[in-house]
């Protein structure tokens, strides 16, 4: 009999949860505000979080769509933008039928800068 009822309840607990409302997307943000990529070896990632009626927030960076408007020169690959060309664009990012449009800027994208034990190195050990 006390597995019957533990069931039971079981049962009623899932249906419960079942019902239970999920909660409704308020808020997208996404960082950062501008990209501005001054080499031909910089990039950028972009991330996208989403913020909920229930006071949580996700990483949906990779259920958002971004899409560069001149690719001639900027590329994306998964929420990474690299240079192709110097000059200026945007990325259009999606998601849950949001749209935000970042500016890109690109400069001195032909040149690859010099290695600097300061900039380079030292980060690793720190």
């Amino acid at each position: 009999m006390k597995r019957l009822s533990s069931f039971v309840c079981g049962l009623v607990l899932t249906a419960a949860l079942a019902q239970a409302e999920a909660p409704k997307l308020v808020d997208v943000r996404v960082y950062p505000a501008d990209i501005n990529l001054s080499s031909k070896v910089d990039r950028q990632s972009i991330v996208v979080q989403s913020w909920y009626s229930d006071s949580t927030s996700k990483d949906v960076t990779g259920e958002a769509k971004f899409v560069i408007a001149d690719t001639k020169l900027a590329t994306v690959k998964g929420n990474w933008i690299t240079p192709v060309k110097d000059g200026k664009t945007s990325v259009k990012i999606s998601f849950a039928g949001r749209d935000f449009n970042l500016p890109i800027a690109v400069t001195n994208s032909a040149m690859t800068p010099k290695l600097s034990f300061y900039q380079d190195v030292t980060p690793v050990f720190t």
